[in-house]
């Protein structure tokens, strides 16, 4: 029974592998260091497979292997590959340069690499969904903090004191208070 269980787990594995190197051998990934501007490094991606690609992280390594920089690509960073609800895909068939600036990793970077994952853009993986509910947890602990309520008391404060008439100031007020 536990000999079926291990069997099992390590097949999963290796499939789960093997399907993961798969979206890099549809990518032609190179980087550069731009020196007409400081401290920008080009990341290009081309795509020579038929599907989307989802770039789920970019790194950039020195001499050592160290990592210098490590960028998670996430649904909340904006997309500069294609349009995906704010995340990062390639499309099939198609190149796209990213732009990143970052002294050390320009300075002292030697190799760069890059994770991804098939996936459409309009579909959300687990990964994203975990992501969504964290951050609606944190926007709501936000909320509740009392130094943010007091902060956004003496913003909406001025904002009201800034109206015309009474009237309109108590309605700006409770507005900026409603997050409006």
């Amino acid at each position: 029974m536990i000999r079926n269980i291990f069997v099992t787990l390590f097949i999963t594995l290796l499939f789960n592998n093997i399907a993961e190197a798969g979206c890099k051998n549809d990518i032609d990934f190179s980087w550069s260091k731009d020196y007409n501007k400081t401290n920008l490094l080009n990341f290009k991606f081309k795509n020579n497979g038929s599907k989307f690609v989802r770039i789920t992280r970019v790194y950039v390594n020195d001499s050592d292997g160290d990592k210098i920089s490590d960028i998670k690509i996430k649904k909340s960073s904006k997309s500069v590959f294609s349009v995906g609800l704010g995340r990062t895909f390639v499309n099939p068939y198609k190149e796209y340069t990213w732009k990143f600036g970052n002294s050390s990793a320009y300075t002292y970077g030697k190799t760069a690499g890059y994770e991804c994952k098939y996936q459409k853009p309009y579909e959300n993986s687990l990964s994203d969904n975990v992501g969504s509910a964290v951050d609606s947890v944190g926007d709501a602990l936000s909320d509740l903090n009392p130094l943010n309520y007091f902060e956004k008391r003496k913003q909406c404060l001025r904002r009201k004191d800034n109206a015309d008439t009474v009237a309109i100031g108590k309605r700006i007020y409770k507005n900026c208070m409603e997050g409006n």
